[in-house]
């Protein structure tokens, strides 16, 4: 029967003679904790998907409107680009994209190492800062980050179903610092 290794669908004494025909039935006592540890995992599963189930919906009806994006940004993203961007034809923004592109796992301030010293080598070729460069690839692109809550020791994100927790569902580390509505972190 399904479910048969948490005793779920056989009868405890049932289960016993299913794996081993000569062993006795269980005592009350052990049938009762058997009985107690699988509705225990049972109810565990159940919340579990029921959380899977809300995540999900959350993804069904989300809309940009509900996406912690502002409103231009929403904008620009719904208007389609009616030339090709100026900038993708100067050799000195596509030499900044490129690295720019290249480090998205490197920090801020490697992209700027490397930009210092290509203007050392060549001091009159023109090098995008890091804001220049994120800021053109929102405005060309449309992607721009979306922030939201975190847990501290990142367990879960608040978004969707857990949006209005005030602590992590894992582990219990708050959302905002006490007595504060100061993020703990975001991401």
């Amino acid at each position: 029967m399904a479910h048969s290794s948490l005793g779920i669908g056989i009868q405890p004494h049932e289960q016993n003679h299913a794996t081993n025909s000569s062993t006795q039935p269980h005592s009350p006592a052990v049938e009762s904790n058997i009985n107690e540890e699988a509705t225990s995992r049972l109810d565990a599963w159940i919340d579990d998907l029921q959380t899977t189930a809300e995540f999900i919906e959350a993804l069904r009806t989300a809309t940009l409107e509900q996406s912690n994006m502002c409103e231009k940004d929403i904008e620009r993203l719904c208007e389609a680009l009616s030339a090709f961007p100026e900038e993708m034809t100067d050799k000195h923004f596509i030499k900044a994209l490129w690295c720019f592109l290249s480090m998205t796992n490197a920090s801020q301030a490697t992209y700027n190492r490397f930009k210092d010293a290509c203007q050392a080598c060549y001091p009159g070729d023109p090098f995008l800062s890091f804001d220049r460069m994120k800021h053109k690839v929102e405005m060309i692109t449309g992607v721009v980050p979306l922030i939201h809550n975190m847990c501290i020791d990142t367990c879960a994100a608040f978004t969707g179903p857990f949006s209005s927790l005030q602590a992590c569902p894992l582990c219990s580390e708050p959302q905002y610092y006490q007595g504060q509505e100061t993020r703990v972190s975001n991401f």
